[in-house]
């Protein structure tokens, strides 16, 4: 496994005012701090891991894997509610990933992309993804989730891997032609890999394609020795976001949509058989429910029914609509999601 031979790996980068920069120690068992100028370190920042590898962050907490205890940590971003094991029965996992919704982990032993909701419930270590190869190194986007397939040094990995953000439509082979990858990230447009290579292979590469695949560089950069773990400062905000829950006003028919933005921007709805609505996304909006809103933005979007629907719900008393949300972050791109809704009005 790729961080066996580093004492840092995967820094990470919190995006608050008074932001840090995280790393694993795998060899010290502590997971490390400091602030964005470098000053201030803290090797012990974290203690008690074992092999504490790849980290990320989102506005409550960090996380890291412990590769030889099986487990997801997860600590306050302070350092204090360290739980090494808040989530359990990995199998040497090889990188962590976290939006407004879900943790994502790869399972380098079993091959798999594991996945939990931010609180820890609801965790699926085996059937979420499964890859061709070992895995190491998970990326995520607003569409999808991205791995590396490493490999051994004798018998190198060839590929990076795609799903959909839900896990269907895996394809282990979405990239081919790589050299032993071990660590992937991703940004508004690309897809980022570090070619290890083999035992004998130490003048190794950075790989980059577009999004969808096609534009594959292996050499995109070169010179490197034995790369493990990339990651990319992107100027893009993230248009990733999540529904909660729906809260469902049962004397009038309505309903509130609770989506969970990442930041700043805009929210709008539309649908064939409910009102438009639209809010402005602030900052002051924020609130940490717990689970899916846990570190994003809670904003709740109102689900009116339109004549013709209010008329069925008045008759039958429910009705089934499709909400099509779109979010656009300030200096962002818009993404688009759509949400089953099923309205009650009861006398």
């Amino acid at each position: 496994m790729c961080t066996a031979l580093l004492a840092f790996t995967a820094l990470d980068f919190a995006s608050r005012a008074d932001a840090y920069v995280y790393w694993g120690n795998a060899f010290f068992g502590t997971v490390g701090r400091a602030n964005l100028d470098g000053s201030g370190a803290n090797q012990k920042f974290i203690t008690g891991g074992n092999t504490p590898a790849e980290v990320d962050v989102d506005a409550s907490h960090i996380y890291w894997v412990n590769r030889f205890d099986n487990t997801i940590g997860r600590a306050n971003l302070d350092g204090t509610g360290v739980n090494h094991s808040f989530i359990t029965g990995g199998s040497a996992p090889c990188g962590v990933a976290v939006d407004t919704a879900h943790i994502y982990w790869a399972n380098y032993d079993t091959g798999t992309i594991g996945r939990a909701n931010l609180n820890g419930t609801m965790v699926d270590q085996d059937d979420f993804i499964t890859v061709a190869d070992t895995a190491c190194g998970v990326a995520i986007d607003a569409a999808h989730v991205y791995w590396a397939n490493e490999g051994a040094p004798t018998a190198p990995g060839t590929t990076i891997g795609r799903a959909n953000i839900d896990g269907s439509g895996a394809n282990p082979s979405f990239i081919t032609g790589a050299n032993r990858p071990c660590g992937v990230a991703v940004d508004a447009a690309h897809i980022y890999w570090a070619n290890q290579g083999g035992s004998d292979n130490f003048s190794t590469t950075l790989g980059r394609a577009n999004l969808d695949g096609t534009g594959v560089l292996h050499s995109f950069i070169t010179g490197a020795a034995s790369p493990c773990g990339v990651a990319v400062d992107s100027l893009v905000p993230s248009n990733t976001f999540s529904f909660a829950d729906v809260l469902k006003n049962k004397r009038k028919g309505t309903a509130k949509l609770v989506v969970i933005v990442p930041g700043v921007g805009k929210l709008a709805l539309l649908g064939k058989k409910v009102k438009p609505a639209s809010k402005q996304v602030e900052t002051a909006t924020r609130g940490l429910r717990g689970g899916a809103a846990e570190g994003g933005i809670e904003v709740k979007l109102p689900v009116k029914p339109k004549a013709k629907t209010k008329k069925r719900l008045n008759k039958k008393g429910k009705a089934k609509v499709k909400a099509k949300v779109t979010y656009t972050p300030e200096g962002g791109t818009p993404n688009t999601e759509s949400k089953k809704v099923k309205l009650v009005k009861r006398g």
